[in-house]
């Protein structure tokens, strides 16, 4: 069973991720690998805002949330 709790989580929140990560399809060591990999990504401070896409494209960056609401026609849904 993994040694990593999922941050957040309440309980055994945690323990049921792992359980069930741990199902067909996953190497042996692969859950303990990507819950080590997540808790070092959940530690970590996060990443810098720069001005990238403003000086290459002229305009501001946006969320994915923003850019999906404003193409959800292009994919069958409605624009919001």
């Amino acid at each position: 069973m993994s040694r990593y709790l999922v941050l957040g989580a309440p309980g055994n929140v945690g323990r049921r991720v792992a359980e069930r990560l741990a199902g067909p399809g996953f190497p042996d060591g692969l859950v303990e690998e990507a819950l080590a990999g997540y808790a070092t990504m959940a530690a970590a401070p996060p990443p810098a805002v720069t001005s990238t896409v403003r000086d290459i494209t002229g305009a501001p960056g946006t969320t994915l949330s923003a850019w999906g609401a404003e193409h959800a026609a292009y994919f069958g849904g409605e624009r919001r």
